[in-house]
């Protein structure tokens, strides 16, 4: 049971989506990290309060099915993988990837009802990670820069960090706390935030900030390294990855050279005390050459310390907020937008389920017509 703070004078209306750690939409998360699945290796991993066992057959492909064997209820992440099949510790029954049971050695043929929910998966960036139905209707999230190009990646240690994965890339799209927290010397009608929907894939949401000149040496540092404004260009999957790129479009050194960029992506593991498991892969261009390496550990090496600089100041703030975005502002549209377009996420079946008087959908309704800061 979640222990509610201020549950009668701040009460916390659940939405639909957004920030309800009772709900998980369907959008591929970490299941754990490739090196934990050695070959003919199952494990129990929890999404939430969805527990599945991921296991790497001999073909080296990962399969996930719900953890639960159908005889007896055993937790399948203690079976043997035999083959393409994980076979239950407790009396032997076997399912192959597709949730089929194939072997039911204490009991004849298996029941029909023996049949476990399998889940579509895929190995990237070091990663494992899986997708509430058997199979997803797009491939885990890419740095738009990157897409189709070799890269050289640098993986963080997994990190649990407190409350919803929203809240963090909510964060992202709050440009109106830099000059607060960050100490950004900038005029705050001046930061740019225009957040775009895909036609196409309704599953992303690109946010394109962009921050003037900043006040004193540093700013003007700043200016002739990178031009100004600063862009930076974040792209949502569902709400739940994110890949970030820093300096993008950049002209760097007065515009004599076009900036590479400081990539780096996010996925998470919602835990099923409504914390969340934070995966973050740094990213670059693979460049050929011994030289090429260098440049490409440089640009890695630069873009976590960027990154771990602005965390570093976030993380008191986010380890004890708690977001009730009722009286928001024309001015925090672009955190409006990211509200709305989770809350229109399609919802998975690991969800619990929640009543709809409970839930809602609805941002700061005098809100609604508020225009875009661009």
């Amino acid at each position: 049971m979640r222990l509610e703070r201020n549950a009668t004078t701040q009460p916390r209306r659940p939405m639909r989506v957004f920030n309800n750690p009772d709900v998980l939409v369907c959008a591929w998360y970490v299941a754990c990290r490739s090196e934990q699945l050695r070959s003919g290796a199952a494990l129990s991993c929890d999404v939430g309060l969805q527990r599945l066992v991921v296991f790497r057959g001999e073909s080296g492909r990962v399969h996930a099915l719900d953890a639960y064997c159908p005889h007896l209820g055993a937790d399948l992440g203690l079976g043997r993988v035999r083959g393409e099949t994980i076979a239950c510790s407790f009396h032997g029954w076997a399912y192959d990837g597709s949730g089929v049971c194939v072997d039911a050695p204490c009991g004849g043929s298996a029941p029909r009802r023996a049949r476990l929910r399998a889940y579509d998966t895929e190995e990237r960036y070091g990663l494992v990670w899986v997708y509430p139905e058997g199979e997803a209707p797009y491939r885990v999230l890419e740095v738009p820069d990157l897409e189709g190009q070799p890269v050289r990646v640098h993986r963080a240690r997994p990190e649990d960090v407190p409350g919803h994965h929203h809240i963090h890339h909510l964060n992202g799209v709050d440009v109106h706390h830099l000059p607060f927290v960050h100490r950004f010397k900038v005029d705050l009608h001046e930061i740019g935030c225009l957040n775009t929907r895909s036609s196409e894939r309704p599953d992303l949401l690109d946010t394109t900030t962009r921050v003037p000149a900043t006040a004193g040496l540093m700013g003007r540092f700043m200016t002739w390294f990178a031009g100004t404004p600063l862009e930076v260009l974040t792209r949502f999957s569902d709400a739940t990855s994110a890949s970030v790129t820093l300096l993008h479009g950049a002209r760097l050194f007065g515009g004599r050279f076009a900036s590479p960029g400081l990539h780096y992506l996010i996925g998470y593991t919602p835990l099923p005390n409504g914390d969340t498991r934070l995966y973050i892969t740094y990213l670059t261009r693979r460049r050929s050459g011994p030289l090429g390496a260098l440049a490409d550990g440089f640009l890695l090496r630069l873009t976590r310390f960027v990154l771990g600089h602005f965390r570093r100041e976030d993380r008191e703030l986010l380890a004890g907020i708690r977001v009730r975005p009722y009286s928001l502002t024309p001015a925090d549209r672009p955190c409006i937008d990211f509200i709305e377009y989770a809350n229109g996420l399609p919802i998975s079946d690991w969800s619990r389920a929640v009543l709809p008087d409970e839930t809602t959908s609805q941002v700061a309704p005098a809100q609604a017509s508020a225009t875009t800061n661009a």
